[in-house]
């Protein structure tokens, strides 16, 4: 039933939509600005059927698809900016290089829904930032109103808690579903004066540490190879040792050929005393 009804609504909704761009291209005065609040409140009509329909998926599968990316922080709320009235007193305080990964289109209905809520029922300023804490961006919208009365902060994120003459009570719940669909959370915060509205979901990957992870192989790999390097070298020496050392073993004569100094001096003697018997024997002779 709510799908239908959804679905129903949105296609005259584009015709209607088509035809106020039209006619003010062609238009001047003060009927730019009444066109323009016709195509704000044809944008809000959009916005509710869409989150009838994500009430509907919710029910009835439990979860979200999402298309997750990288994408740029600031150009992403600023875009979601352009649904919400022009002269609303909204200030975007973030950082121009913070990207983060989320589905674009769910994004930007969770800051739609929470700087619309902030403007309906706290006071301007309203103010815009997301950081970065360690391995969590962290989404805040604050309003400088009164604050949450204290008999709905229990029910603050539940299904027409709030609603009025300008909703119908589903936009922070949606926001608490597309924040877990995240695999975030949303909370509300006081502030004096005010309320933050905040929305936590994990920080882009790149962003995390796991860079010193992806450099540990790297590291691991040249400690390897200089290791290899140094038994490699070490192997060579031994091998140029053992070459040196059989080299100079062969170039040596062998024991067998070098007379021991006692033998030769043996023989020595030996060969004395039969010179001086040789020598007796002439003497006889002559």
């Amino acid at each position: 039933m709510v799908s239908t009804l959804a679905h129903d609504v949105r296609s005259p909704l584009t015709t209607v939509r088509f035809t106020l761009e039209e006619l003010r291209e062609d238009a001047g005065g003060p009927a730019v600005r009444m066109l323009d609040a016709a195509l704000r409140q044809t944008a809000r009509i959009s916005r509710l059927a869409e989150g009838l329909l994500d009430l509907d998926r919710i029910s009835s599968s439990g979860h979200l698809q999402l298309d997750r990316q990288h994408v740029p922080a600031r150009a992403l709320v600023d875009d979601a900016l352009h649904y919400v009235r022009s002269d609303a007193d909204v200030t975007v305080a973030i950082d121009e290089k913070l990207s983060i990964d989320v589905d674009r289109q769910r994004f930007e209905q969770i800051v739609v829904n929470l700087v619309g809520n902030a403007l309906r029922y706290g006071r301007p300023p309203v103010v815009v930032s997301i950081v970065r804490d360690g391995p969590t961006d962290r989404l805040e919208v604050r309003d400088h109103g009164d604050g949450i009365p204290e008999s709905l902060r229990s029910t603050l994120f539940s299904q027409f808690a709030v609603g009025g003459p300008e909703g119908v009570g589903l936009g922070l719940w949606i926001v608490r579903q597309l924040a877990e669909a995240h695999g975030g959370r949303a909370t509300a915060e006081a502030r004096d004066p005010g309320v933050a509205m905040v929305v936590t979901f994990p920080a882009a990957a790149e962003s995390q540490p796991a860079s010193s992870e992806s450099e540990q192989p790297a590291t691991e790999s040249r400690a390897a190879t200089e290791s290899r390097a140094a038994t490699e070298s070490r192997a060579a020496t031994e091998s140029r040792a053992a070459t040196e050392s059989r080299a100079a073993t062969e170039s040596q004569p062998t024991t067998e050929s070098q007379p021991a100094p006692g033998e030769s001096e043996s023989a020595a003697g030996e060969s004395r005393p039969a010179a001086r018997e040789e020598r007796s024997a002439a003497g006889e002779n002559q």
